[in-house]
């Protein structure tokens, strides 16, 4: 049927799989751990595309697959800030997703894809929340969407929908 999965295929990347869920919690504690609410990773609060735990038509990659982050519109080049206080664990570069941010906070890690090559920290730098950390650039896995922003934030390493964290304080 048209809805089924055509062709999906697990992308390589760096960022972590996800871990079997712990069945001991629900997704609403699982969400209470991210200790304080979150900002907008750019300055538009519009979102391109939500997470989802179900599979989702890629144009750029013409398959069907989880999209566990969310994509937030922006201009090429437009500032990428922090959205929380935390560490840079890591600065990498991957295939699928491109320049990759992630800054931890306690037990919660958010992961900033499609970051352009110059990128404002440096691993083991603290960061606040609304430091500049870099700028939008393109995600290769995502490149028939518009310009864009793919946020990830992770709780002992399973995905959870970033909007359920993000202040929408204006």
């Amino acid at each position: 049927t048209a809805t089924e999965a055509v062709g999906t295929t697990e992308p390589e990347t760096e960022l972590p799989e996800p871990d079997v869920p712990d069945t001991s919690q629900d997704k609403l504690q699982t969400v209470f751990q991210v200790s304080s609410s979150l900002l907008y990773p750019v300055n538009s609060q519009r979102v391109l595309k939500e997470y989802s735990e179900q599979a989702v038509y890629s144009e750029t990659m013409q398959d069907y697959r989880a999209h566990t982050g969310t994509d937030f519109e922006a201009t090429m080049g437009a500032a990428v800030f922090s959205v929380c206080d935390g560490i840079v664990d890591d600065v990498a570069y991957d295939d699928m997703y491109g320049n990759i941010i992630k800054i931890t906070n306690g037990t919660y890690s958010v992961y900033y894809c499609g970051v352009a090559e110059n990128i404002a920290v440096e691993e083991g730098e603290t960061v606040e929340a609304g430091q500049v950390i870099g700028q939008v650039g393109e995600i290769p896995c995502e490149v028939e969407d518009e310009p864009h922003i793919h946020m990830e934030v992770r709780v002992a390493g399973n995905p959870i929908d970033p909007m359920t964290v993000i202040s929408n304080d204006e």
